[in-house]
């Protein structure tokens, strides 16, 4: 008979780095660019490097970039729908992308 393990609680709230699985796909994925290995990397590990997550209570917040700073705000209230998606490398590795889908806001009336 297999032991049951009790659950563990998750704090997203202490999330603010991305998993080193992500670093593993990103190196994957340029070495099968052949040749261009070292001019896809270097992007990619800028953005793994500065990749940042922050989860609050009214949303959560992302963002990446060295030269370029990108940023992303979303309150959970416009999130609409969840979709995953992940190729047979994602699935290999265990990483989980996430693609959310936000409501978009009502066109102003007249």
């Amino acid at each position: 008979m297999r032991a049951v393990m009790p659950m563990r609680s998750f704090d997203a709230g202490s999330l603010e780095r991305p998993d080193s699985s992500l670093l593993k796909y990103y190196a994957i994925i340029s070495l099968l660019t052949g040749p261009g290995f070292l001019i896809m990397f270097w992007p990619l590990l800028f953005k793994y490097e500065t990749l940042k997550y922050r989860f609050e209570d009214e949303g959560m917040s992302m963002s990446w970039g060295v030269l370029f700073r990108h940023e992303i705000h979303l309150t959970y209230r416009r999130i609409q729908d969840i979709h995953l998606s992940r190729n047979l490398i994602q699935r290999w590795l265990g990483s989980q992308p996430c693609l959310y889908r936000r409501r978009q806001a009502a066109p102003a009336r007249r």
